[in-house]
């Protein structure tokens, strides 16, 4: 068969832009060195009937994505996705035995707040409104090719909103929560939560994710797919194959072949060659960009090597549990998908972030995030038990290695987290995988160190900068019919799908009407 675009990578970004291009009638094959599609988007059963999602669980950014919010893949009418909502998004049980749920609903985590500090409760109400005039802003652009950087720039100075949202930008989640909040307790709730991106909250070009995280997490509940993350995956390959594409796994590419100054297709690591007639899209990390297509400019290719990772990785464990968690703070505390475990002390929530950056692992002072996955999708675990998703912030890299220390680290996760509960220990535990930074190198070519994010979400590599201001089309440049789709392209990390991205810029391309392909543009 003639095959029109070979997708370099089955993540689920790279998966949502060959659906597109395949329901746009084109033959495409997308190839995946892993026995499983969907990078981070993939579960695993540790034991007869749990469940787990290893990576992407606790979806919010997706959810304004109209893949999602319109159906515009029929992921949902045609292909079997199903969700499964929670009201409050997430949580904080801090050590001196007080809490604080952030809910979908405004007035409620207002109240919430109001225990700890009035002032910040009326900040905060206030701070949700600059959230929401932004938000149409910032999600117009999230889902579909971002404005070149000179140009974005230009037009956030041009306004009294604009410059507000560039202020955010170049500043810290830090700077942010300080102007704002006095409490410790609701900075280090809100400073955990931004922290998610991977880079610490007193890192400069983080501000802006108070913006997005609140806008969205006071538009959607939070999303948990119903059965693991896997039927995402399983959705998207099944639209694909729906629309005459295919999957190849277990499928190494090596080298993109170019010719004439067009990419022309791949070189398999057995040596094997496929040719593409218009075009390859490749989920490749920017450091590989020079390596696998030499034929890139040297400046080009430089500048994609010189791009930076984020600040930490994460240690993660799926655990099979005799029970549900009861935290000591209340039953109230079982709704949110995500509690976060934490000092009330500022110092001690702050101090590790610099641990990390400087690759140690202090297991005394520990914050882990807890995602009772069967407590909002029932078919995770057998009735009465629980399948537990723990993950803790941690260095890329540490002396003597992760493969040496994981399992020391990780029972102190796990003993951490356990002192907030009421019913939980070691003996709790009826099965358990545990995943380092070293190991989540070794899933994905993407998550470089172990880094989740695949690049750092900092405001001079988002947007119209993202990876690098000249990839940042998804076009390389001095290569014709490459394109470039993945977390590290435009919107970032975190599950976006936002491969529907590269796609619309590949319809322009190719002349194809944009109303063959998407609902909503």
């Amino acid at each position: 068969m003639t095959i029109d675009v070979i997708v370099v990578g089955a993540g689920s970004n790279s998966l949502a832009t060959a659906c597109y291009l395949a329901k746009a009638g084109m033959s495409v094959v997308a190839l995946e060195r892993n026995a499983v599609a969907g990078g981070g988007v993939v579960s695993v059963e540790i034991a007869p009937g749990f469940v787990h999602d290893t990576h992407a669980m606790g979806y919010m950014t997706c959810l304004a994505n109209p893949i999602v919010r319109h159906d515009e893949l029929e992921l949902e009418k045609r292909f079997g996705l199903r969700w499964a909502y929670t009201r409050a998004p997430f949580a904080s049980i801090f050590d001196d035995g007080t809490g604080l749920i952030s809910y979908r609903d405004i007035d409620k985590t207002i109240d919430a707040i109001r225990q700890f500090s009035e002032r910040d409760a009326i900040a905060y109400a206030q701070l949700v409104e600059e959230a929401f005039e932004l938000l149409p802003v910032l999600t117009t652009a999230f889902y579909a090719p971002p404005m070149p950087a000179a140009g974005f720039n230009k037009l956030l100075a041009s306004s009294e909103k604009g410059r507000g949202i560039a202020a955010a930008m170049g500043g810290s989640v830090l700077d942010f929560l300080n102007a704002r909040f006095e409490s410790p307790q609701v900075k280090i709730h809100f400073a955990k939560w931004a922290g998610e991106m991977m880079t610490g909250p007193d890192t400069p070009g983080t501000g802006l994710a108070m913006y997005m995280l609140l806008g969205l997490s006071h538009t959607f509940e939070m999303g948990t797919v119903v059965g693991g993350s896997k039927n995402l995956t399983k959705a998207l390959v099944d639209c694909l194959y729906h629309h005459g594409g295919q999957l190849e796994l277990n499928r190494t590419v090596d080298k993109l072949i170019v010719e004439g100054g067009r990419c022309v297709g791949v070189r398999l690591e057995d040596g094997e060659e496929m040719r593409a007639s218009k075009a390859v899209v490749a989920n490749i990390h920017p450091w590989d960009l020079g390596d696998m297509v030499p034929e890139v400019p040297t400046d080009v290719a430089a500048r994609a090597k010189a791009v930076k990772l984020s600040e930490f990785g994460a240690l993660n464990q799926q655990i099979a549990l005799t029970e549900a968690p009861k935290w000591k703070q209340g039953d109230e505390f079982a709704e949110p998908t995500l509690v976060e475990c934490l000092s009330a002390d500022w110092e001690s929530f702050i101090k590790p972030f610099e641990d990390f950056r400087n690759n140690l692992m202090p297991l005394d002072h520990l914050g882990p995030l807890v995602n009772v996955q069967s407590n909002i999708d029932p078919s995770r675990a057998p009735a009465g038990q629980a399948a537990m998703y723990l993950y803790q912030f941690a260095p890329f890299e540490v002396q003597g290695g992760w493969d040496a220390m994981k399992q020391e680290a990780a029972d102190a996760v796990f003993d951490w987290f356990a002192s907030f509960t009421t019913n939980i220990d070691q003996s709790s535990i009826t099965a358990r995988l545990i995943e380092s930074p070293a190991d989540h190198d070794r899933h994905s070519r993407i998550m470089r160190k172990g880094d989740i994010m695949g690049i750092a979400m900092t405001s001079d590599q988002l947007l119209g900068a993202r990876p690098t201001p000249e990839l940042s089309n998804y076009r390389v440049p001095g290569v014709d019919g490459l394109y470039l789709a993945g977390c590290t392209m435009h919107p970032g990390g975190t599950v976006t799908l936002g491969g529907r991205a590269t796609a619309i810029r590949m319809f322009d391309d190719f002349d194809i009407p944009l109303s063959v392909g998407f609902s909503h543009w």
